[in-house]
């Protein structure tokens, strides 16, 4: 299973940081832009599986972009979704006419941004957020003694890139210190995603079990 694709666009830069990190951090691949000129170049060379599109993006608006992904042959069943301050129905019916299959108010706080997401790409929902990191690891798949690098870790899972090849539900060892901690933390894990990277890398999608309360309270505070 492929990590999905989301082209985010807001023309503020900062709030566009933000909204990036966010949804990083619950394990999206985002290509972000400020300039709305830019969407469909970008939608038909990357073919996300979802579009944000801001709704007062200076110079346009947010169901003006959507009309346009919806009339290109190659961009028009992408899912989109429109993000506004604007808690209006006029708003709301502008959306709907443009096409746009979802909308959700700022207002609402970027939590409700990552439920409606999940539920656009049909995915459960993140139960813990995960923080970007480069962590060394030790791997055991098997008899076969291993490393990689976690990119992205929570209480409940983490991310790993390595060369080795470990096929989805196979169960692992890992071993791995946090950053400015001296206590080695030990972890079995279950493979649930795999997906082949550029440079002959492997990325996997594990799932912790076993770990103790002290380990998981180490996770935690190293997350928040």
């Amino acid at each position: 299973m492929s990590v999905p694709t989301i082209l985010l666009v807001d023309d503020n830069k900062v709030t566009l940081a933000l909204e990036k990190e966010h949804l990083e951090a619950r394990s999206f691949h985002v290509i972000a832009t400020l300039d709305f000129r830019e969407v469909l170049g970008l939608a038909r060379s990357i073919r996300p599986d979802l579009i944000i599109l801001d709704y007062d993006l200076g110079g346009t608006t947010g169901d003006a972009v959507c009309r346009q992904i919806r009339r290109e042959p190659t961009t028009r069943d992408t899912r989109i979704l429109i993000l506004t301050a604007h808690d209006h129905e006029e708003v709301r019916h502008r959306c709907r006419l443009a096409g746009a299959d979802a909308l959700v108010i700022r207002s609402a706080g970027r939590e409700a941004l990552v439920d409606r997401v999940a539920e656009l790409l049909g995915l459960p929902r993140r139960r813990h957020v995960r923080m970007r990191c480069q962590i060394r690891v030790q791997m055991e798949a098997g008899t076969r003694p291993t490393e990689g690098t976690a990119h992205n870790i929570s209480e409940s899972g983490a991310y790993l890139i390595t060369r080795e090849t470990i096929t989805t539900g196979t169960r692992v060892r890992l071993g791995f210190s946090l950053p400015n901690r001296d206590h080695l933390l030990s972890a079995r894990a279950e493979v649930v995603r795999a997906e082949n990277l550029d440079g002959g890398l492997q990325g996997y999608g594990v799932q912790f079990s076993g770990l103790g309360p002290d380990q998981k309270a180490l996770l935690r505070e190293f997350v928040s």
